[in-house]
């Protein structure tokens, strides 16, 4: 989505499907924790410059097959073009750690010398990190960037 206002369409139409309770929440503590996130860890005002990467994902099958990474160059491609960066917020940490052995308890997936994780394999720095509350518990959020 590319201008103001096919991204408030857009908006309208997601919100307009949500129950009032996850609006009211999305309002009054992700929006202004996620603002705050961003205003601590990038300074005030600089990611609304900025490409945001809001969704990013590729199904199991077919990861390790250079996915992520053409869809990330895509990306970069029209990000360098506006002369900005790219933000993203994770909240899977194995997309932030370094570690030497990873266990996915779920499902015994083991994992070794994750030494180069996904966004840092893909030139993200982490920035910054917050925890997001909800009625449903809460999750870690982590902020990354990656300069064009």
């Amino acid at each position: 989505m590319s201008t103001e206002e096919q991204r408030e369409v857009a908006s309208r139409v997601f919100f307009s499907k949500c129950p009032e309770e996850l609006r009211k929440w999305w309002d009054e503590h992700f929006t202004p924790t996620m603002s705050r996130l961003a205003d601590e860890s990038l300074g005030k005002g600089f990611k609304d410059a900025q490409w945001a990467l809001n969704l990013f994902g590729v199904v199991p099958e077919h990861h390790r097959k250079g996915i992520a990474k053409a869809m990330m160059n895509a990306a970069e491609e029209r990000a360098k073009s506006d002369v900005v960066s790219i933000v993203l917020e994770t909240t899977t940490d194995i997309d932030v750690r370094d570690c030497d052995l990873c266990v996915k308890p779920k499902s015994k997936l083991i994992v070794f010398n994750m030494k180069v994780l996904i966004y840092k394999r893909l030139g993200f720095e982490l920035k910054g990190e917050t925890t997001i509350v909800s009625p449903q518990g809460q999750s870690p959020m982590w902020q990354m960037l990656k300069s064009l």
